[in-house]
């Protein structure tokens, strides 16, 4: 097989070892599988289960909290190492054609966008302004959808058509998994074949 046609795989991994949580991220846009959550937040772990499965990309995320760590401090920190590993996984999206740079998707109950030139941070509207899932109170929402697109080096902007809270966000994170998805196959070379590193 020639050099010029071997192409390093699509994965992504971080990890963060500090007082007040531990975490360890893993992603692969070339399986599908495995989708393995674990967090202090069960509805958390389930929107990140969606955000995966709505991708169609294989995800580990393992966080666990110390005596200190709230809510938005385990949220963020999750999000900020997710958007590093998915950056890597896409190579450098920010360089790759115009068109690779931006990507709208409508899913259902929800419009996610990811654009890679404009700053880096999330805009979200639809969402209810109050109220908890599980133990994840609405405004973590927006807190994880900002701290994502700093870590990812994109604007994500999310719109949510759900008035339920649970269904705003299952639809919010899908979206964003398939918005995610479409970016990274936007700036992949076709006809390659892909070499893990793992």
């Amino acid at each position: 097989m020639e050099a010029s046609n071997i192409r390093v795989a699509r994965q992504g991994y971080r990890r963060r070892c500090l007082r007040d949580i531990w975490l360890e991220v893993a992603v692969d846009f070339d399986r599908t599988a495995p989708v393995d959550i674990v967090t202090d937040l069960d509805a958390f772990s389930d929107a990140l289960e969606r955000l995966a499965t709505g991708g169609g990309f294989a995800l580990r995320l393992h966080c666990e909290g110390g005596p200190c760590a709230d809510t938005r401090l385990l949220v963020e920190d999750c999000a900020l190492e997710l958007g590093s590993a998915l950056h890597e996984a896409m190579g450098s999206p920010s360089q790759a054609a115009p068109a690779a740079r931006t990507q709208r998707v409508e899913a259902s109950g929800a419009v996610v966008s990811v654009d890679f030139s404009r700053r880096p941070g999330a805009t979200c509207s639809g969402l209810p302004a109050a109220g908890h899932a599980d133990r994840l109170p609405a405004e973590m929402v927006t807190a994880f959808f900002d701290a994502l697109g700093r870590g990812l080096g994109a604007r994500i902007e999310v719109e949510a058509r759900g008035r339920i809270l649970q269904q705003a966000i299952e639809a919010s994170f899908a979206g964003a998994g398939q918005a995610l998805r479409a970016t990274s196959d936007a700036g992949r070379p076709r006809g390659r074949e892909v070499v893990s590193r793992r």
